[in-house]
């Protein structure tokens, strides 16, 4: 028998559910509601994020933003998707969702945005060009002769 009377073959006991176990074991990391966070977060594996964090976050695949977060930072990852509150800078480098319930302050950097109606956004956007959608595209030419001097008679 195990501590507080429980078996220690017992499965209610574990301290990680089984569902997180599997979660952890394909790189993705829970930071709960109640922890708060001050400093430097980077990785490779994704993050869930439903607690508050001040500092930047660096990831090299994704961060979901739940709707109880709050962050403060700048946040630079593969992937980031919104729910919560973000005051700073996003550099998703492939994809943002902004979905119904965020409210994102500052800086947007990424080259494909998804905005879900009732998502709230104060600050500047830059749309980069994705590297499979690099090619030049050239206006065809103008149906008016006269190097660009519209409206003048000659």
């Amino acid at each position: 028998m195990a501590l507080f009377g429980k078996k220690k073959d017992d499965a209610s006991s574990s301290f990680v559910t089984k569902k997180q176990a599997t979660s952890a074991q394909k790189g993705t990391t829970v930071l709960g509601k109640n922890l708060t966070i001050k400093g430097i977060i980077s990785g490779g594996d994704d993050i869930q994020l439903f607690g508050q964090h001040e500092g930047d976050i660096n990831l090299k695949s994704g961060l979901m933003v739940g709707k109880t977060a709050r962050i403060k930072g700048e946040i630079t990852a593969e992937l980031i998707s919104v729910s919560g509150s973000v005051v700073g800078k996003l550099n998703a480098k492939t994809r943002l969702h902004l979905d119904q319930t965020s409210n994102v302050k500052g800086t947007i950097d990424t080259p494909k945005l998804s905005v879900k109606e009732g998502a709230l956004f104060n600050g500047e956007m830059k749309m980069k060009v994705p590297p499979e959608a690099s090619q030049t595209y050239s206006l065809p030419p103008s149906s008016k002769q006269g190097g660009g001097q519209s409206g003048k008679k000659r």
